[in-house]
């Protein structure tokens, strides 16, 4: 259900923001097979959902967007998904901000791979989050070189959800843009277009 509405989100934005009907809408996929929107104008999108958010990124450039409802991890999660650097780090939180600590770099990491199309990598804990130029902006970081991608922490979304969002922008994040099933399924009752 989570992904029809996603695909309607997309839908949404697009209608509203250029004015091309829903049925004239064009999709394709990239070479890592993410979709793209051809008409109108090429623009990439990526979505996530998770409980009851669904949330949607847009720019003209790679992108790539997660949100995750904040729960108790599984054994092994953590060590797989956090660098040494960060293990250490969350080990010497308080026990009650390890879990939002893990969302953080794990929301932020997501976006990353999404918006690079490389998908889940084996070997994700090789990789560390560090912070980047200005407030709410992270790098990705091998220990050797950093790629040309910068991620954002969104903030004030829900208390019990981490979000975060991947661009190649570097002086704010692409505008994230998220809406209830109830939205979306009026909006397209009005206008089946």
């Amino acid at each position: 259900m989570s992904c029809l509405f996603g695909d309607l989100l997309v839908r949404a934005v697009l209608i509203r923001g250029t004015g091309v009907r829903n049925h004239d809408l064009n999709f394709s996929r990239d070479a890592h097979g993410k979709p793209f929107c051809l008409v109108p104008g090429g623009r990439r999108f990526n979505l996530s959902h998770s409980g009851r958010w669904i949330i949607a990124v847009f720019d003209n450039g790679p992108v790539g967007v997660d949100i995750e409802l904040i729960k108790p991890l599984a054994p092994g999660v953590a060590e797989f998904a956090l660098s040494p650097v960060e293990m250490e780090t969350m080990q010497t939180l308080a026990e009650t901000e390890r879990l939002s600590y893990f969302y953080d770099v794990w929301t932020l990491k997501e976006s990353w791979l999404k918006a690079s199309g490389l998908g889940l990598i084996d070997h994700f804990s090789d990789y560390s989050v560090t912070t980047g130029a200005v407030p709410s902006q992270f790098r990705i970081s091998n220990g050797k070189l950093q790629d040309g991608a910068y991620l954002w922490r969104l903030s004030g979304l829900d208390p019990d959800y981490r979000a975060a969002v991947c661009s190649i922008r570097d002086e704010s994040p692409p505008p994230v843009i998220f809406e209830t099933m109830e939205e979306l399924t009026e909006f397209f009752l009005r206008d089946p277009s």
